[in-house]
């Protein structure tokens, strides 16, 4: 019996560190999760350039210790700005804003996520005596509509779907090393807060000509540091006016 209940708590406790949660709680409680619609959430997917060039000359310990290397910081940033990751895709990242608890900061919640990961990345750069090797990063921000569950029966994965996951990963694609690459709906919803360089209407594939735009930092208004890192009062106190209009 002391054994079962051993297994039993490092079964729940492997849930809990896989799951959201509230998405943990309903596996354990009723061993499902119904799918959501979601009206309003905010994607970011992340990749590194060049990787596959840097792949060969890596055994596997070291491709391995790299990307946990950076995704662990990824894992983070994340948390810090109420973000939850989705999965990993080889050397891809993906995380979401405004699930599984709503609310109406997420697009917020994503840029500032997104400028700590380039700012890590930018930093790391500049040590070249360390073994890992630096991959510069690309990163897409898209928010809108999103259906979300958990499928598999033996092996649960917790993801989301819908054309906000596909022009997420597009604007991924389309954006430049070490950029921040934005939609316009997400545009709309974070330009108060941050400079954001418009970049035109882009060709994408399937998707035809998308506007995106490069989140450049916090605007100097906003911005306790010079270089647009980390947010003042001022913009904190705007963002949690933000926050209260949704709970109200």
């Amino acid at each position: 019996n002391k054994e079962l209940e051993i297994t039993k708590q490092e079964h729940e406790e492997l849930i809990h560190n896989i799951f959201p949660e509230k998405i943990a709680e309903n596996l354990l409680a009723y061993g499902t999760v119904t799918p959501e619609r979601y009206e309003d959430s905010t994607i970011m997917f992340t990749d590194f350039v060049g990787f596959t060039k840097v792949v060969p000359d890596l055994s596997a310990e070291q491709l391995i210790e790299s990307l946990s290397f950076y995704f662990d910081k990824f894992d983070d940033f994340t948390a810090q700005h109420n973000m939850i990751k989705i999965k990993t895709i080889g050397d891809s990242y993906m995380a979401a804003g405004g699930l599984p608890d709503r609310n109406s900061t997420h697009p917020v919640d994503a840029i500032l996520t997104a400028l700590k990961i380039v700012d890590f990345v930018r930093e790391f750069s500049k040590k070249s005596l360390s073994e890992t090797p630096y991959l510069p990063i690309r990163i897409g921000v898209h928010t809108g509509k999103a259906v979300v569950g958990v499928i598999g029966k033996k092996r649960f994965a917790y993801d989301m779907w819908g054309e906000t996951v596909n022009l997420a990963a597009r604007l991924e694609q389309h954006s430049d090393e070490n950029q921040i690459n934005i939609s316009e709906t997400t545009y709309q919803r974070v330009k108060d807060f941050f400079e954001c360089e418009p970049r035109g209407d882009i060709e994408t594939k399937y998707m035809g000509k998308v506007p995106m735009y490069f989140v450049k930092r916090i605007k100097p208004d906003y911005s306790e540091d010079d270089e647009g890192m980390f947010p003042n009062r001022l913009f904190v106190r705007e963002y949690n006016s933000i926050s209260r209009q949704h709970q109200s």
